[in-house]
């Protein structure tokens, strides 16, 4: 018992920490109504990743007409019972290439990195990869989740992006498993229908957990909590220049 209310006493510590850098050094929470591009990048641990957490806010991108591509980190093989590791991959990539659809991404902005689900870890081919993609890309704004969500390969991603030259690129961490202290909001009202179906396009993953419900009412909490203007729906995040991002990263992690 004393061991599990050490670690909450830390988790709390860890997130008033958070909340008072936030709020102090950037902005408080405030809804956007241009969001930053032409050039937008996401990054998803897992084939559906970036549809529950930021699949709204793609689709707004794609309707003012910038160039969103995302990158799929891990092969998603641990995703389905039943099927072998290869089976189970390609399901997770035609479902996460038609899932896209729904937002307005093509396939041929879409990218697999193929690294082991549930064991991703920040290498050398995958820096590298990542970074040619980067420096021939040059987004203005990042996409990924953000570096306090419970699952290990969600972090993993902000260790691994971490190691990435960015040069004057925002950050904007999504949530999933963990939900945020966010200082931004996304109204996702008009294409919450898209963001449904993109949802509802990863089926395999929907057979044992309700994401959709899970997701959607985080949205409608975000949206109509939100007291400065009327949202019914909204993605948050936490949102900043890259190298703040990963400062604040390292001031709660020790």
């Amino acid at each position: 018992m004393t061991g599990r209310f050490n670690l909450h006493k830390k988790l709390l510590s860890i997130f008033l920490n958070l909340q008072a850098q936030l709020y102090k050094r950037f902005s408080q929470l405030h809804a956007v109504e241009l969001l930053e591009g032409p050039h937008v990048l996401v990054f998803a641990p897992h084939p559906d990743d970036d549809v529950l957490g930021c699949g709204g806010a793609i689709k707004r991108h794609r309707l003012m007409g910038h160039t969103v591509k995302v990158v799929f980190l891990t092969d998603g093989a641990l995703g389905i019972s039943g099927l072998s590791a290869r089976e189970t991959t390609i399901k997770r990539k035609m479902e996460a290439q038609h899932a896209l659809t729904f937002l307005g991404v093509p396939a041929e902005d879409v990218y697999f990195m193929d690294q082991p689900d549930g064991a991703l870890v920040p290498n050398a081919p995958l820096i590298e990869a990542i970074q040619r993609l980067v420096t021939k890309f040059k987004p203005q704004l990042i996409y990924l989740p953000s570096f306090l969500d419970k699952h290990a390969d969600h972090r993993a991603t902000n260790e691994v992006l971490k190691n990435i030259e960015l040069n004057k690129v925002l950050i904007s961490a999504y949530e999933v498993w963990t939900p945020l202290i966010p200082n931004r909001l996304v109204d996702i009202t008009a294409v919450v229908k898209d963001k449904i179906r993109a949802i509802e396009a990863h089926e395999s993953q929907l057979a044992n957990i309700d994401y959709k419900t899970a997701i959607l009412s985080l949205n409608q909490y975000r949206g109509l909590m939100y007291s400065k203007k009327q949202i019914q729906y909204a993605e948050a995040f936490i949102c900043m220049p890259s190298a703040d991002y990963f400062k604040l990263m390292a001031s709660v992690s020790t």
